[in-house]
């Protein structure tokens, strides 16, 4: 069996994970980390993600600048206020502006958060009506209500102050909406968008970076331990869920030991032979630069993330909703708690990893992990949906192979 290794750094590697642009390379307990790729650090970083401000968002240079400057500031402020206790489902970094913003419901609550340096705003719901309202819905459709199938997705948005309601027509709406049975106050928190069609998770092409013996068919996400020392490949649940064992050029990866899907979209691949696949540093590789994985410190709604998908590649774009969000895959199931960013992303992305350029610790800045890819619709309508990665390692008692910051 032959041995590969990663191309910038000596010793053999988890080429499934770190050959590729957008994977997670891990130090291996006991081993010495490579020196760090060149091109690794705070320039390049930057480089990479206001390349993709500029592509994505049809923005100037200068703009793009000017964004990125702007948001690295307010994710300073977000990441302070978090740690001083406020409420991180409150806040979210105004797409306009930069700036970060509250919701309070009180004059004592609009306080706390200036004198954290978040600009607050008065709401009209507080985020505990709203979340009341969303799980309405979601035991209408987790019941197997009529509308169910129907294609969807819901959240509670501190931004508008709203639950959005996302559904492909009025006809689903009302079903919905019915099926609940929901009050008059819940309708009020409600605000109703059109979708652009149904969304559907991204599998099963050909040209991904892992699958089957014969084919590739999903992207990896993250590589993490369990506490028996297990090396796991994170990636979606929709996809170890359609094959036992996973391959990468040929070379057996391992067996699948975890298919949660639906309900959520978790999924696990153990690493069989560490003598050939050995986690080896702690880096996200964008295609153009390396860039530093240090942990998973949790975006505030609306910051930049961006992924890395087989088939659309480094792209970014704003985070709508970091978790909560419910999605129903018609013909596949509802799924719970799922993020949500304005991005680009196709079939084949599904598993990739999500990630944050969090600029508040210091030295080069500090790429975390949010998630991996679960679905949504294309590259022209922007919507993808991700599986947080903090649920899986709490659920699964697994731990993030990263830099030390």
């Amino acid at each position: 069996m032959r041995r590969l290794t990663a191309a910038l750094a000596a010793g053999a590697a988890l080429v499934a994970m770190a050959a590729t642009p957008g994977q997670a390379m891990a130090t291996s307990p006991g081993r010495a980390a490579p020196a760090p790729p060149s091109g690794q650090g705070e320039a390049s970083r930057q480089k990479a993600v206001i390349a993709s401000l500029q592509r994505d968002l049809h923005l100037s240079d200068a703009q793009a600048r000017d964004r990125y400057r702007v948001e690295a500031e307010s994710g300073r402020t977000f990441v302070r206020a978090v740690r001083a206790g406020l409420p991180r489902e409150s806040m979210w970094i105004d797409r306009t502006t930069g700036r970060l913003r509250a919701n309070a419901v009180s004059a004592a609550e609009s306080d706390r958060f200036r004198r954290a340096g978040v600009l607050p705003r008065t709401a009209r719901h507080s985020t505990a009506d709203l979340a009341a309202t969303k799980r309405k819905l979601d035991r209408f459709v987790q019941g197997g209500g009529k509308a169910a199938g129907a294609g969807g997705s819901w959240h509670a948005d501190a931004a508008t102050d709203s639950v959005e309601l996302r559904v492909p027509d009025d006809r689903t709406a009302r079903a919905l909406l019915d099926g609940a049975r929901l009050t008059a106050s819940d309708r009020a928190r409600i605000r109703i968008v059109r979708s652009p069609g149904t969304p559907r998770t991204h599998g099963i092409i050909s040209g991904d970076d892992m699958g089957p013996r014969d084919r590739s068919v999903c992207s990896v996400g993250f590589i993490a331990r369990d506490r028996q020392g297990n090396n796991r490949v994170l990636t979606a649940g929709h996809c170890t869920g359609a094959y036992n064992d996973w391959y990468r050029d040929g070379e057996r990866i391992g067996a699948q030991v975890l298919a949660d899907f639906p309900g959520r979209d978790f999924g696990l691949v153990n690493i069989a032979d560490p003598s050939l696949w050995t986690p080896l540093g702690g880096y996200i590789k964008t295609g153009g630069a390396w860039l530093n994985l240090f942990g998973s410190w949790e975006a505030p709604n609306g910051a930049t993330i961006c992924k890395y998908g087989m088939t659309t590649s480094w792209t970014c774009g704003a985070q709508v909703a970091g978790q909560g969000v419910t999605v129903d895959y018609p013909g596949q199931g509802v799924v719970r708690d799922l993020g949500q960013a304005d991005l680009c992303s196709s079939g084949g992305d599904s598993g990739g990893p999500l990630v944050w350029d969090n600029t508040y610790f210091p030295d080069s800045g500090h790429m975390e992990a949010q998630g991996v890819l679960s679905g949504g619709y294309d590259c022209s309508r922007r919507i993808t949906y991700f599986q947080p990665v903090n649920p899986m390692l709490q659920t699964y008692g697994l731990s993030l192979y990263t830099n030390p910051r």
